[in-house]
């Protein structure tokens, strides 16, 4: 079983690219702890990973919207002639929206 421990332990650490630096487990419950830590690690990475990766493509699909809006008013100028002021106003509603 140990064998098993140390050999699971091994690749772990080969996996997760935590290293072998100069601390590391020599008995089995320490092992089975530094197993255990590095599974804890990799998926609080890949949480953290993939949350930001949601809130950045969220940003982008909101600026994309805002960049439709805003073409859609330009259109609407220049097809019914709008005033320039109201054209700013409405401008300035759509970003404020956003």
């Amino acid at each position: 079983m140990e064998v098993y421990i140390a050999s699971m332990y091994f690749t772990l650490a080969t996996i997760t690219t935590v290293g072998f630096g100069d601390i590391t487990g020599f008995t089995a419950p320490e092992r089975i702890l530094c197993i255990i830590l590095m599974i804890i690690g990799v998926f609080s990475f890949s949480f953290s990973i993939s949350s930001l990766s949601s809130m950045l493509s969220s940003i982008d699909s909101r600026n994309a919207n805002l960049n439709e809006k805003l073409s859609t008013l330009n259109k609407i100028k220049k097809d019914y002639r709008i005033g320039f002021e109201f054209y700013r106003r409405l401008k300035m509603a759509l970003k404020y929206d956003y």
